[in-house]
């Protein structure tokens, strides 16, 4: 599991990128899901790619 604060860039169109580490390694397959919270009403991000690094 990796938990991850996106923190604002200054611009809608201002990248940035960010990463969480794992907190084991996963081996075999599984299934991936991203969460994600904010607070009602503006849009929370604008989500280019993820990408697994080892």
């Amino acid at each position: 599991m990796a938990r991850l604060e996106v923190p604002g860039t200054g611009g809608w169109e201002e990248w940035r990128y960010i990463e969480a580490p794992f907190s084991a390694e996963a081996v075999g397959n599984h299934d991936v899901y991203f969460v994600f919270t904010g607070r009602k009403g503006p849009k929370l991000f604008n989500w280019d790619y993820w990408e697994f690094k080892k």
